[in-house]
């Protein structure tokens, strides 16, 4: 999170950054603070191409997601709100982001994530 802090800084508007290894819990909410949180939109992506049974019990729950509306309201953001409602899929190994905006938001500017 520190290392896009100061990437962003660097970047001005339309520029691209990549992320690796998305499946690590630690990236992927970096990735979802970015796209709720600042001006970034999805790029590109890749997608996972390994057989089912190796999938996380995240990826796993991001399929069913859709399935268990009222339960929406007791799960963790990265749960209730999948991954392709912010623009990739819950199967992505690296993921692009533009940035699309400079960032104008107050300092108290805050969407969970």
């Amino acid at each position: 999170m520190v290392d896009f802090f100061y990437i962003d800084t660097l970047l001005k508007e339309n520029a691209i950054v990549v992320f690796d290894d998305v499946s690590y819990p630690s990236i992927h909410k970096v990735i979802r603070f970015i796209l709720t949180n600042r001006s970034y939109r999805v790029y590109r992506y890749l997608e996972y191409s390994g057989r089912p049974n190796e999938l996380s019990l995240r990826h796993r729950a991001a399929l069913h997601v859709g399935r268990l509306k009222p339960a929406k309201l007791l799960m963790k953001p990265e749960l209730s709100i999948p991954d392709s409602a912010l623009g990739f899929s819950a199967f992505t190994t690296c993921v692009a982001l533009r940035k699309v905006a400079e960032d104008t938001r107050s300092f108290s500017f805050h969407r969970e994530f």
